[in-house]
């Protein structure tokens, strides 16, 4: 998620640093997927479902980001979505530590490595 800014400031247009960090994000997210069915710690059913969610909400990103860039003929778009996914992001990390059980021995990190 932070390689899009990343790349935004080191001044790539907004639809290629989009499409690089999604690039990686496949090959990330891919080699989790492995490395989780093999140790045995993936639902087959779980994990299909929210794999097939998950295939069905790029196509539909992908989608509606070239229709919007088409309209209104603004790269500015694609940044703005990828500064409004990372916001989100982050409100919910706070909410989340802000709201966390203290009986949970993962939750909040006691330091960096834990």
């Amino acid at each position: 998620e932070l390689m899009a800014p990343l790349l935004l400031e080191l001044g790539m247009l907004p639809k290629m640093a989009s499409a690089t960090s999604a690039y990686m994000i496949i090959w990330t997210t891919s080699s989790d997927i492995v490395h989780y069915a093999v140790g045995g710690n993936l639902p087959a059913g779980y994990s299909s479902v929210f794999c097939t969610l998950g295939f069905i909400g790029g196509l539909l990103g992908r989608f509606l980001a070239i229709k919007f860039v088409a309209r209104y003929n603004r790269q500015s778009i694609i940044a703005l979505a990828l500064a409004g996914v990372l916001a989100l992001s982050m409100a919910l990390f706070a909410y989340r530590a802000a709201t966390a059980d203290s009986s949970n021995p993962w939750w909040p990190p006691q330091g960096p490595c834990s």
